[in-house]
């Protein structure tokens, strides 16, 4: 489902390119991905190693700049629930790529380069986006302060900066 989705938003994504989206040192696997100097990973997708343990997310989700997320608002949090807001992790039927992609149930990896007012999708798009599939198997919450209310037609630019955060 991930490399179907990255695909989705990007063609030049290959299953190598895929790969090192997961690896040990990226933002999203940090020591649970693919290259880890500890044991190997599954990979399905290039079909290595596929009796190892599966890589894994090492955090519940992420966010990057520019993402759209849907929540509920509790207090001073934003409370994001499986099945509902994003994917849910602990289905073993994961939904079709244009539900995710219907529900906003996905993010694109982003970096903030050099100068600070130089933000760029991961290297490993070769220059376009890198979607991240917005999945968790338990209710999740954010700081209301880390997000802003969207009141538009169209979603954000992942690679704009609306707000600096100084």
């Amino acid at each position: 489902m991930s490399f179907e989705l990255m695909q989705h938003f990007n063609s030049n994504i290959t299953k190598s390119l895929w790969t090192k989206v997961h690896g040990r040192g990226t933002a999203f696997n940090n020591f649970n991905g693919f290259e880890s100097s500890k044991e190997a990973r599954a990979n399905f997708v290039t079909n290595e190693n596929t009796k190892e343990p599966l890589p894994k997310y090492d955090k519940a989700q992420r966010l990057c700049g520019g993402q759209f997320i849907r929540g509920d608002v509790v207090g001073d949090k934003l409370v994001c629930k499986p099945g509902i807001h994003g994917i849910d992790g602990s289905k073993k039927k994961m939904p079709t790529i244009q539900e995710i992609v219907d529900k906003n149930w996905y993010l694109f990896a982003v970096t903030l380069n050099s100068p600070a007012s130089n933000v760029g999708h991961f290297p490993q798009g070769k220059g376009g986006p890198v979607a991240i599939p917005f999945i968790f198997a338990k209710e999740i919450e954010f700081e209301l302060n880390w997000v802003e209310r969207w009141e538009a037609d169209t979603l954000p630019d992942p690679l704009k900066i609306y707000k600096s955060i100084s």
